[in-house]
């Protein structure tokens, strides 16, 4: 199972075709019915091994164990499965919490399966330009319409939106060359797969007289949960925007006053186990200037004399949660 974090539908093209480069084979991938039912792109994915995961219906108890069993099948025969265990993008740009649904899914497989061990390959995808980005606080506002639970206008409404934002944005992807559209370097970094019982033993910690089987093997899916964040947290690539941003949320502004406080954050980060490649193969001036460039061609940003100042709160913030210290455990 490849566990990745999950900020475009752009992931699911990117992780299919780097995976396929690694020598992996028979690539299946969930992704939300938002997505595979949208026109012509929906069909394509399918056709490309994405199953559907139906929102409206993840809150269910039986959906989820019908998913996970359709999911562990897929992997006793043989396929390699793309998930996404926080369950959908995030549009703040902080990682959110793991779902543990898929993640299930190869706990299941593996208790079944003793004679052979089942694996999880951690991978994060990082970018420069976001296709989304101009749309987030759209896509976030959609999402909310289309999960009020009493007014059938207003979810209607939520989904015209969020189709049509995500339809908005990978057209301007789409025909980017055309419009000399420029989106910026995609950066894609992955751990060595670790096996499911390097982390815990799922037959000991099994209850075999649970109710259903997520239940019985809750404990070991909880702990792979606690440790595919720690992985993706650790892997997610921090670049000079997100350096930028993260003093602009915190009130500095001045080029001096950013720059003299690199160091400190680069060390911080490095102390937590981030992925900092990037920012240590350039001085703190050119952390500021490269993350200035990158935010000044979001539009997120102006520059005057020295000052940055943010124009769109959202992007801003957005850039910056990927610095916010988490809780690495």
């Amino acid at each position: 199972m490849i566990v990745s974090s999950h900020r475009s539908h752009l992931d699911y093209i990117l992780l299919g075709i780097h995976c396929s480069k690694l020598g992996y084979r028979n690539l299946r991938f969930a992704a939300g019915d938002n997505l595979t039912r949208m026109p012509y792109i929906g069909t394509k994915f399918a056709s490309l091994g994405a199953f559907p995961i139906y929102r409206n219906r993840v809150k269910k108890r039986k959906y989820v164990l019908e998913l996970c069993e359709q999911v562990a099948a897929m992997l006793a025969g043989g396929d390699n499965v793309i998930a996404f265990p926080e369950g959908g993008r995030s549009y703040g740009g902080a990682m959110l919490k793991m779902k543990s649904g898929l993640i299930a899914a190869n706990v299941i497989a593996q208790c079944r399966s003793p004679h052979r061990q089942h694996y999880y390959l951690p991978f994060t995808v990082s970018y420069e330009v976001l296709p989304e980005i101009s749309y987030l606080s759209w896509l976030e506002e959609a999402r909310r319409l289309r999960r009020d639970p009493y007014r059938w206008v207003r979810r209607a409404a939520g989904s015209c939106v969020y189709y049509g934002a995500d339809l908005a944005a990978f057209a301007g992807f789409v025909l980017s060359g055309r419009f000399g559209s420029r989106y910026g370097n995609v950066y894609l970094d992955y751990a060595e797969p670790f096996a499911v019982g390097s982390v815990i033993d799922v037959k000991n910690t099994c209850a075999p007289d649970a109710r259903n089987v997520l239940v019985a093997h809750k404990v070991a899916t909880r702990r792979l949960a606690e440790e595919i964040r720690r992985y993706l947290l650790r892997l997610y690539r921090i670049l000079p925007m997100h350096v930028v941003a993260y003093e602009l949320k915190n009130g500095h502004t001045r080029r001096g006053d950013i720059t003299a406080r690199i160091p400190a954050i680069v060390g911080l980060l490095e102390a937590q186990g981030r992925n900092c490649r990037t920012l240590n193969a350039l001085s703190d001036e050119e952390v500021f200037e490269q993350g200035t460039a990158q935010l000044r061609h979001l539009n997120a940003v102006a520059v005057h004399a020295g000052d940055v100042s943010p124009i769109k709160a959202d992007i801003v913030n957005y850039c910056a949660h990927a610095v916010d210290p988490p809780d690495l455990g």
